[in-house]
C-alpha cells in the first residue's frame, strides 16, 4: 500500500515536469499534418491527445478505455469522446470478408456565386454547397469512387451506386441515409454482406408471408424482452420481404437522454412536435444485417458498425 502511494506521488511529479515541456502549437500542427485531426471544427487538440496517452496515464497505466474518456473530459470539457470511439474491433471480426466497403458523404459550403451550378440549402445555410460522397475499401485503403453533387442531394439517391462495385464476399456499411430495400436485395444477390441502422419508416415482419402484419418494433421488444441488453431476431423487411437479422441494443439512460435532447432541438428548429412513439424508439440502437450469427455474434454487431467512423 505504501509503495503504491509512493508511486502515485512520483507519477504526479513526473507528470508536472513533462506537462511543461509540451508545446501546444507544435502538437496541433503535427496532429493536422498527419491527418490525426482532419476537421476544422474538432474540439480535440493534439496536446490533449498526447497528454492523455502519456502523462495522464503515468498515475494509472491500467486505466480502462472508459476511464481515458473521462480523463479527456477533465483535460478539455469540450473534447468529449464516447467510450465506443476507442473501442477495439473483435479479433478476426473482418476476416470473413474480401473487402469492407464504407460509404458516407459530407457537405462543403461554397461561394454564393456558384449557387447556379451547385445549390445549397439556403436560409441560414449557404446558398451554394457541394456534397462529396465517398466509397472506400477500408481493408485495402483504396478509394473506389468519389461523387460530387448539389448540397441539396439526398444520400438516398446514391443507394444503388455501390452495386457496380460489388464482388462476392464484400461487406457494405453505410449510414441510415443510404438505406434502400432494393440496394439490400442487390447486395444479397451479389453474395455480399451488409450492415446498416434500421430506419423507423421501414416495415419489419417476423413472418415472411404476405398476409402478416408489420411489427411494432419497440413495443414488441419492451413486451417480450424486458430489460435484455441485446435482442437478435430473424426478420423480413418491407413489401419485398428482404430477410435479415434485426439487432436491438438497449441504450444507457444517459445516451437516451442525449439522443432525445438532440431530437427535440432539431424538431424545434423545424417547427415540429415529437411523438412519444419516436422518443421510445430512441431508447434502442437498431441494426440490420445479413451476416450470420456464426460470423458475428449478437454483441459484436454494434461495435462493427462504428468502423464507419474511419470514413467520417
Amino acid at each position: 500500500m505504501k509503495m503504491k502511494q509512493e508511486m502515485k506521488r512520483y507519477a504526479r511529479r513526473v507528470k508536472g515536469k513533462l506537462t511543461t515541456v509540451f508545446d501546444p502549437d507544435h502538437f496541433e500542427a503535427l496532429a493536422r499534418q498527419t491527418d490525426f485531426i482532419q476537421r476544422s471544427s474538432s474540439k480535440l487538440s493534439g496536446k490533449d491527445f498526447v497528454e492523455l496517452m502519456t502523462t495522464e496515464m503515468i498515475e494509472d497505466p491500467a486505466v480502462s478505455f472508459e476511464g481515458l474518456c473521462d480523463v479527456l473530459v477533465d483535460l478539455n470539457p469540450q473534447a468529449q469522446m464516447p467510450p465506443q470511439a476507442c473501442e477495439r474491433l473483435p479479433l478476426g471480426a473482418l476476416s470473413s470478408f474480401g473487402r469492407v466497403l464504407l460509404e458516407d458523404s459530407t457537405q462543403c459550403r461554397l461561394h454564393a456565386k456558384l449557387a447556379e451550378a451547385l445549390k445549397g440549402s439556403g436560409g441560414s445555410a449557404s446558398s451554394s454547397a457541394v456534397k462529396i460522397d465517398l466509397i472506400y475499401d477500408v481493408l485495402h485503403h483504396a478509394l473506389l469512387e468519389m461523387h460530387l453533387s448539389d448540397g441539396t442531394a439526398a444520400d438516398q439517391g446514391r443507394a444503388l451506386a455501390i452495386v457496380v462495385h460489388l464482388r462476392a464476399g464484400d461487406l457494405v456499411m453505410r449510414d441510415l441515409g443510404y438505406l434502400s430495400l432494393e440496394s439490400l436485395r442487390q447486395i444479397d444477390a451479389h453474395e455480399a454482406w451488409y450492415l446498416s441502422r434500421l430506419s423507423k419508416g421501414v416495415d419489419v415482419y417476423l413472418d415472411a408471408h404476405a398476409e402478416t402484419r408489420a411489427l411494432a418494433v419497440v413495443p414488441y421488444l419492451q413486451q417480450h424482452y424486458g430489460d435484455a441488453a441485446v435482442v437478435d431476431l430473424p426478420v423480413s423487411l418491407g413489401q419485398e420481404r428482404v430477410p435479415c437479422r434485426l439487432l436491438a441494443y438497449r441504450l444507457s439512460e444517459d445516451v437516451v437522454k442525449q439522443r432525445q435532447r438532440k431530437a427535440h432541438e432539431e424538431a424545434r428548429k423545424k417547427g415540429r412536435m415529437l411523438t412519444q412513439e419516436y422518443l421510445n424508439w430512441l431508447a434502442f440502437g437498431l441494426y440490420i444485417t445479413n451476416v450470420s450469427q456464426q460470423i458475428w455474434p449478437s454483441k459484436v454487431v454494434g461495435t462493427m458498425y462504428r468502423l464507419r467512423w474511419q470514413v467520417e
